[in-house]
C-alpha cells in the first residue's frame, strides 16, 4: 500500500521545486501537483498556504501561481537573509538604525529584513514566514532576562542584542558603555566650572540607562560635585518629549533652579526641556547649560545646537552584522560582547559656567 504524501512533506518538495525555478515563471496549478503526487485538493491547498505566505508564490487572478523574487535568497550564492527586530515605537534613534540597517545592506554584504515587534514582549519571540538566516534584535525598553533569552533562542536563528550589554546572560550583544558615556558628560561640564548639576532620567530605567546614571554620578562625586536627579517617570511606549517638557514645566514653576549645567540620559527629550526653558525665558547656555545623548540625526539644528554625547550607530550595526555573519557560518562559535566607545560632540548648548 502507497504511504500517502502528507502537507508538510508536499510544501517541502514543492519548496525545493520552487527555489530552482526563475523569477516570473508560471508555477504548476493545482491540478498538475494533484496529478503529479497523488494527493487530494485540499492537502494541496495546505501545503500552497505556506507558500504563500513566504511570498515564493504570488496568486493572479485568472492565469494561476507565478513565482517570485523571494526565490533568489535560497540560491547558494545568495548573501545571508539577516532579520532588524525592534520594537514598533516611533523613537527617532530607530528608525536612524534602521535606515542605516537598509544602506548597508544595499552594499551587497547581506539582505535586509525588517520585522516590528510588539514592545510588550521585550523581545521578538516569532519570525515572520520569511527565509531568515540571522537577527540583530533590539530590545524594549524592559531589561532582558533569561526568560527572554530562552524565547529568542527558540526561534533557531543565530542573533545579538543590540544596545544592551546583557551582563549576566550568555547572550551575543554590541552595546555602548553606559557608565563611559555618563563619565564624559560629567566630565565636560565640570571642567567647564558647572559645580551645581542636574540629572534628567528622561527613559525607562533599563540597563544602559542606569550605566550612565553612574558613570555621571560616580564622576561627579569623585570631584565633590553633588547631582540632583529628576526622572521623568517615562514609561514603555510613551513619548519621551512630552514627558520631559511637562516635568522640567513643573520644576521651573517654582522660580529659577538652583543648578547650571543639566544631563539628559537621551536625546528627544531635550526638545521638551527647551520648550520649557524658553517659556521661562532660560536661556541655553548663558542661564543653564545642557548635554544630551545619542546624536539623533537632527541635534545639530537645535537652537543653540546640542552638546551630545555619541556612540556611533554605523560602528555598533557593522559590529552585529559581523557577529550574526560569523555565526551563521560556524554555528559553535561562543558567545561574543562588543563594546563600541562613545565620543563627545561639542556644539553650542554648553558653555562656562558664569554664576
Amino acid at each position: 500500500m502507497i504511504k500517502p504524501v502528507k502537507y508538510e512533506d508536499l510544501y517541502e518538495r514543492l519548496k525545493t521545486k520552487l527555489t530552482g525555478l526563475n523569477p516570473g515563471e508560471n508555477f504548476l496549478s493545482v491540478r498538475d501537483i494533484m496529478a503529479h503526487h497523488d494527493v487530494s485538493q485540499a492537502t494541496v491547498t495546505k501545503a500552497l498556504e505556506p507558500l504563500l505566505a513566504e511570498k515564493l508564490l504570488e496568486k493572479r487572478r485568472g492565469v494561476g501561481m507565478y513565482v517570485t523574487d523571494e526565490v533568489l535568497k535560497y540560491r547558494q550564492t545568495a548573501p545571508p537573509v539577516i532579520a532588524l527586530a525592534m520594537p514598533l515605537w516611533p523613537a527617532r534613534a530607530f528608525q536612524m538604525i534602521e535606515n542605516e540597517f537598509i544602506r548597508f545592506s544595499k552594499e551587497g554584504i547581506y539582505l535586509d529584513e525588517i520585522i516590528h515587534f510588539d514592545w510588550h514582549e521585550n523581545v521578538i519571540c516569532k519570525l515572520p514566514p520569511k527565509k531568515i538566516d540571522g537577527l540583530i534584535v533590539i530590545p524594549a525598553a524592559d531589561n532582558i532576562r533569561v526568560e527572554h533569552i530562552q524565547a529568542m533562542d527558540k526561534l533557531n536563528v543565530p542573533y545579538v542584542i543590540l544596545g544592551q550589554q546583557v551582563k549576566e546572560l550568555p547572550v551575543s550583544a554590541v552595546y555602548d558603555d553606559g557608565a563611559y558615556t555618563g563619565a564624559l558628560a560629567a566630565d565636560y561640564l565640570t571642567r567647564l566650572g558647572h559645580k551645581k548639576l542636574m540629572l534628567m532620567i528622561s527613559e525607562p530605567r533599563v540597563e544602559v540607562i542606569e550605566d550612565r546614571i553612574k558613570g555621571f554620578k560616580n564622576c561627579c562625586c569623585s570631584q565633590g560635585i553633588a547631582v540632583t536627579e529628576i526622572d521623568c517617570k517615562v514609561k514603555n511606549g510613551e513619548n519621551p518629549i512630552v514627558q520631559a517638557y511637562s516635568t522640567a514645566k513643573k520644576l521651573l514653576a517654582a522660580g529659577m533652579p538652583d543648578f547650571t549645567g543639566i544631563y539628559v540620559l537621551s536625546e528627544e527629550p531635550c526638545l521638551g526641556l527647551y520648550k520649557a526653558l524658553y517659556e521661562q525665558g532660560i536661556r541655553i547656555p548663558e542661564d543653564i547649560s545642557i548635554i544630551g545623548t545619542d546624536n539623533i540625526a537632527n541635534s545639530e539644528y537645535y537652537y543653540p545646537g546640542l552638546t551630545t554625547v555619541e556612540t556611533s550607530q554605523e560602528e555598533m550595526l557593522q559590529a552585529a552584522v559581523a557577529i550574526v555573519k560569523n555565526k551563521i557560518a560556524e554555528p559553535d562559535r561562543p558567545v561574543m560582547k562588543k563594546r563600541i566607545e562613545s565620543r563627545l560632540i561639542i556644539r553650542h548648548s554648553a558653555m562656562k559656567c558664569t554664576r
